[in-house]
């Protein structure tokens, strides 16, 4: 989930499912629960669940309080489902999703706004504070000592897990449950050790190396990286635990 119009390549050309569009028109802008949002001028903006989208849920659910807001964590929530992303595999890697009815709306709908926050505001969190394995020549107050070189990520016999950041500094006791939320395939610690891992090319023979180092201001904000992302995915394997098991309408007959 992301806070901005995002390109097309923001994950292997995927398919973005907005919670609003923008169409060209002379017309005012419209209010209501778009009030906070930043409209190009000449454009107005829509909501992309439709007015009888929100009828059918309120419909089955006999309730009126439902929103399109909540429909949009709603379907975020089923997203999330473990017992739903098995069932439906197959499916969900050749066509678009199919969104059943559950029978417990609101704990989807909670559970789906509870993870949008997480995801779409991770970069604010404190982070899960880490332990970290100094070496003997390690030196608090020097920069070089908190640069990531080879980033490494082992999994030990205790269920944790500990990143290499450099020959002076590892980061260990990561609780295992950390990989267990996985996006596009990868872990988040796992996205991290290989996205950021320094690299020279030399497949198309430039030399260029790859340093991500230099996206840093203060080394030590990676450090701060990875325990946010720990933090984020931890929260986010509590919350889709806690979801109720029932993701289908009981069946009829």
């Amino acid at each position: 989930m992301v806070t901005k119009t995002p390109d097309i390549q923001i994950m292997s050309n995927g398919q973005v499912f907005p919670l609003w569009r923008y169409r060209k028109t002379d017309a005012e802008p419209q209010g209501g629960i778009f009030d906070e949002v930043e409209v190009p001028e000449g454009y107005v903006v829509e909501d992309n669940i439709l007015d009888e989208t929100l009828v059918a849920y309120r419909e089955c659910y006999g309730d009126d309080r439902i929103e399109k807001d909540d429909i949009f964590y709603y379907v975020y929530g089923i997203l999330h489902h473990p017992a739903y992303k098995s069932k439906y595999r197959n499916d969900l890697r050749k066509g678009l999703p199919r969104i059943p009815k559950a029978p417990k709306f609101w704990c989807f709908a909670e559970a789906g706004k509870k993870l949008g926050h997480l995801h779409v505001n991770y970069s604010e969190l404190p982070g899960c504070p880490l332990k970290q394995q100094h070496s003997v020549l390690f030196d608090p107050d020097n920069d070089e000592h908190y640069r990531f070189e080879k980033l490494k990520m082992t999994v030990k016999d205790d269920d944790t897990v500990e990143i290499r950041v450099n020959e002076h500094l590892t980061l260990t006791d990561i609780p295992w449950r950390a990989l267990d939320y996985v996006v596009n395939g990868k872990s988040g610690l796992g996205w991290i050790v290989d996205r950021y891992r320094i690299h020279k090319d030399t497949k198309q023979g430039s030399g260029i190396v790859n340093d991500a180092n230099k996206l840093f201001d203060d080394p030590r904000d990676f450090i701060k990286l990875v325990e946010q992302v720990v933090q984020v995915s931890v929260e986010s394997v509590d919350i889709i635990e806690s979801l109720p098991p029932e993701f289908e309408p009981p069946e009829t007959g």
